[in-house]
């Protein structure tokens, strides 16, 4: 005993140094914990924000609920926007009127024909002739953008507008 308190007597001011050192770097190291640590909470309090007493797994499951329930919708408007795409192609979509006076000496631009066309080209086309005698109208059917009753030019004409407006 006698021997170690001498060799501490002989070297207590490079203990008290080496003491010192030892001290200095304990300190940086617990600060750079604390600092880690602060950063870990401060995620880990924003990753569990509204989760009160609620653990990581309660967590995770209630967002994979939700997850879930997320794609069950997606597939489910997907399958309502294939079902209103076809619905939309029976739908009138391709409108043209083309104007002219099919008389040539009597008024103006006064008779017309209308093309009404679905996506696939099929709808009607209504035709209005005028004379100051009276007007007549006719309505023909259209199949594919033909009809089976004979067209005429200007009705021909508004069919071919119409189908070139067409969204589908």
């Amino acid at each position: 005993m006698e021997l170690v308190n001498q060799f501490i007597s002989q070297y207590i001011n490079e203990i008290m140094i080496g003491t010192f050192f030892l001290a200095f770097i304990c300190i940086i190291i617990v600060s750079i914990n604390s600092f880690r640590i602060k950063r870990i909470n401060k995620r880990y309090y924003r990753m569990m924000g509204g989760m009160e007493d609620k653990n990581l797994e309660a967590m995770l499951l209630s967002h994979l609920d939700s997850v879930n329930e997320g794609k069950s919708i997606l597939k489910k408007q997907g399958q309502d926007l294939k079902e209103f795409s076809k619905q939309l192609e029976t739908t009138i979509q391709g409108v043209a009127m083309v104007r002219y006076n099919p008389f040539d000496q009597m008024g103006g631009d006064q008779s017309f024909s209308i093309a009404l066309l679905d996506g696939h080209g099929d709808g009607i086309v209504l035709t209005s002739l005028y004379s100051r005698e009276g007007s007549a109208v006719f309505a023909k059917p259209i199949v594919n953008k033909q009809s089976k009753y004979p067209l005429s030019n200007e009705e021909e004409e508004a069919i071919k507008i119409a189908y070139g407006k067409l969204t589908v």
